[in-house]
């Protein structure tokens, strides 16, 4: 399907036509992806693991989810570099847990092995409802939306994925909890909830043209709900928060919290010293 909606964009298609097709036959199409997965697409993910470990070695562990603005990570660089070593600690660390998880994925396919449905683009297909991998089922769908194009379900692929991309621009707040970003926590629910939805919907009916009425009646309840149900919660947070804020003596300023000044006054049961103070 990813073929296919490539080679039907407007002005780009031709172009990333012979790039991926080669001659257009079946070999020179088989030599070309041959070439990605062995020589691109692993330098590609090394170069993405290497500025990755790169980033964690300069920026260090992220710190706990807090309110609080003016909290830092636990550790400085060099103190983390002195407490846990990157080499051999770190990396031992990161190959457990890696191992482990290629050791699920092949025992899931070995245990369940899946059979492909006719795949999408399959020209030999005609009467059969085509059907991509499951994890293009969501898109599969989309464009059985009435008003919905190959090219528009491209696009909105598009645009989706560079909101993720630059969602750490996006989103500023010097707040790292996610109760309080409601805005962003809307947004990703509502995403992650479409996702799965499209998903079991297009497993269920493929090829079934889906009218507008039927759209707004399954997609915006979902977004409705993630409305009420995140500003109810934020709104009994902020009041809650701004409480024990109050209760403590501490001041929310320009929508950070800060501790009370240390020559502040403390309360106590000695007159002469509450005097000195």
């Amino acid at each position: 399907m990813g073929l296919v909606l490539a080679l039907r964009l407007p002005y780009a298609g031709p172009l990333i036509g012979p790039f991926l097709l080669g001659d257009g036959t079946t070999q020179g199409l088989l030599s070309r992806f041959f070439a990605l997965h062995v020589v691109i697409i692993p330098l590609a993910l090394g170069a993405l693991l290497y500025a990755h470990i790169a980033l964690f070695e300069s920026h260090g562990i992220a710190p706990p989810a807090t309110s609080d603005p003016t909290q830092r990570r636990r550790f400085t660089e060099k103190e983390s570099k002195r407490h846990v070593p990157f080499m051999p600690h770190i990396v031992f660390y990161i190959g457990k847990w890696a191992l482990l998880y290629v050791g699920l994925l092949f025992g899931l396919a070995a245990l369940w092995p899946w059979n492909l449905p006719t795949y999408v683009g399959n020209l030999a297909a005609t009467q059969t409802v085509t059907e991509p991998d499951w994890y293009f089922l969501w898109l599969f769908k989309l464009v059985d939306f009435a008003g919905v194009t190959p090219v528009l379900a491209v696009g909105i692929t598009t645009v989706l994925i560079l909101y993720v991309l630059f969602l750490p621009f996006l989103d500023r707040s010097k707040r790292t909890h996610p109760r309080d970003r409601p805005l962003f926590l809307i947004i990703g629910n509502t995403l992650l909830e479409f996702f799965v939805l499209m998903t079991v919907w297009g497993g269920l009916t493929p090829g079934l043209q889906i009218p507008v009425d039927q759209v707004a009646l399954r997609i915006a309840p979902l977004f409705l709900a993630n409305v009420i149900v995140v500003w109810v919660f934020y709104a009994r947070y902020q009041r809650t928060y701004r409480a024990r804020l109050a209760a403590r003596g501490v001041k929310d300023r320009l929508g950070g919290v800060y501790d009370a000044p240390a020559t502040a006054a403390r309360p106590t049961g000695r007159p002469e010293v509450a005097a000195r103070e």
